[in-house]
Parts: structure tokens; C-alpha cells; sequence
């Protein structure tokens, strides 16, 4: 909520990394962030943009090469950590607002930024270690309700869950992340609401926040460890996770979107010149 933008140099490489492994349209999104621009104005700014993609249904849109490429019955929401939490609240958006021609398949949620009152599984019980985390929370989001606020705790409301506007959804957690059990947490309340769609989770053992998943090997392959990219290709293939570009254009850079070898890696909202309304 606090820091990094769409044009981070490792968000901005990684998705140029992630675009050419899986054969995707991924289009970055650089809300305004904490604590100059409070929460809730990240999930303004986020359904904004998603709202401006969905523009691009019928063939109209302002970007003529999304008009042309993009599949929008085969879209994800994906982020890491305060962008999980972000996915995750789009795709609620979405159950409760329906554009139609814009079908979320489903959301990945990498090491999502949940919490709450209680702790729940082997979350820290230490009294420092909670208050330091509701403060950093009261920080990004004043006029919060506190810990319980679905905002941040989405299990809190067990039923808000049920109405998630997607069918698919793929949890991964770090052994050794703090966020850890509540992602599984997140999981197992999924499957109980009532919801109705295909929930997986993968815990990555001995690793931390950021650095676990299969997504973040193409950030950081370690040549220790081989077979990591062999890894992120087989769970970013187009048929599992995103939108597949057809007959993609050279590389260049249009306008308010940046590419890298036809694939979308960026939107900069301020150019665009949308903003919510709050």
C-alpha cells in the first residue's frame, strides 16, 4: 500500500519476464499509494482500471491493439501481498457489478496481506508484534473500522466471500512468512462459504514473504536451484493462468501503456486521468 509502482524495475521486469513465459496480456496497474492517497483510494483507483480494460469489450476502446488481442473471457486478477489484497477485493467487486463481456476466470493471490483481531493458526500472539501490525494497518487505512474491517479481513464476514466473482482462485503462502497461516486461513473459509468455485493453496517450505512462489522465480532464479523457471513455465501456460495474446504487434510503446514485444506491462493511471471517487 505504502511502496512500488507499476514501473518499479522489479515489477516492471518481472512481468516482461512473466508475459514471455506464458503467452499473456498483463496490464499493470499504478494506483496511488499511502500515506499521501489513504486507503480505500488503491481499490478505487484499481476497479478504475479495470473498468478502463472492460472498455475495450465491444471493440471500442482507447487502445486499438487491446480492441484486437485482448480475450475478456479469459481474464485474472493477480498481486502480490498488498496487491493480493487488492485482487482479492476486485474480484468481490466484480460478483456484486457485472460488466458484461468481461469474464473474471480467477484470481492467484501471492502471499496476500490479511489480518485480523484473534489470531488465527501459528500467527504471532505477541502483543508488540500485533500492535506494530494495527498500526501499520491504521497507517495505510484511518477511517478503518480496525482489524475486523473486510477491508483487511475478509473472513471476518464469512458471507462476503460467497459472492467472490470468480471460479478460480490459487493461494500461495511462504512457511516462514507472518502472513503465512492467514492465507491458509483465507483458503479453508473460502471453501466454507458457500462459494461454490475451485480454491488451491501451495505453501513453499524453509522461504518468506516474496520470495516463494513460482511467479517471484522469474524475479529472483537462483542457479542453486534448478528447474525454477521450468516451474513458473508450467504454471503460467496460458490454459491455466491469463489472457493469451493473438498475433501480437512488434514492440513499442503506445501511448499511456508501455510493452515489450506486444505484451502490455503497464498502465499509469495518472495519464489516463482517472481517479475514483471516494
Amino acid at each position: 500500500f505504502f511502496i512500488e509502482t507499476a514501473f518499479s524495475p522489479t515489477y516492471h521486469n518481472y512481468l516482461n519476464d512473466l508475459v514471455s513465459e506464458a503467452n499473456i496480456i498483463a496490464v499493470s496497474v499504478d494506483y496511488r499509494r499511502a500515506p499521501e492517497h489513504p486507503l480505500p483510494i488503491a481499490y478505487e483507483d484499481s476497479w478504475d482500471a479495470v473498468k478502463w480494460v472492460a472498455s475495450h469489450v465491444d471493440g471500442n476502446g482507447p487502445e486499438d491493439w487491446l480492441n484486437r488481442n485482448a480475450d475478456f473471457q479469459r481474464v485474472f486478477y493477480s498481486g502480490d501481498s498488498a496487491g493480493a489484497n487488492i485482487a482479492h477485493h476486485m474480484a468481490i467487486r466484480n460478483g456484486r457489478e457485472i460488466i458484461d463481456g468481461f469474464n473474471v476466470v480467477g484470481i492467484v493471490l501471492i502471499h496476500p496481506y490479511f489480518w485480523g483481531v484473534e489470531p488465527v493458526g501459528s500467527e504471532p500472539t505477541d502483543v508488540k508484534i500485533r500492535a506494530g501490525t494495527e498500526r501499520f494497518w491504521l497507517f495505510a487505512c484511518p477511517s478503518t473500522s480496525g482489524l475486523d474491517d473486510p477491508w483487511v479481513n475478509p473472513c471476518a464476514d464469512g458471507s462476503s466471500l460467497a459472492s467472490l466473482g470468480c471460479a478460480r482462485v490459487l493461494v500461495f503462502a511462504a512457511e516462514k512468512d507472518f502472513l503465512c497461516p492467514r492465507g491458509w486461513f483465507y483458503y479453508e473459509k473460502l471453501k466454507e462459504s458457500g462459494w461454490g468455485g475451485h480454491v488451491e493453496i501451495v505453501e513453499s517450505k524453509g522461504e518468506q514473504h516474496h520470495k516463494a512462489i513460482p511467479a517471484v522465480f522469474l524475479l529472483r532464479v537462483d542457479s542453486r536451484r534448478p528447474g525454477q523457471r521450468q516451474l513458473a513455465r508450467h504454471a503460467l501456460q496460458p490454459e491455466n493462468l491469463g489472457t493469451k495474446a493473438t498475433q501480437p504487434p512488434t514492440t513499442t510503446e503506445m501511448g499511456n501503456l508501455r510493452s515489450r514485444g506486444g505484451r502490455i506491462t503497464g498502465v499509469d493511471c495518472e495519464k489516463l486521468g482517472f481517479r475514483g471517487s471516494l
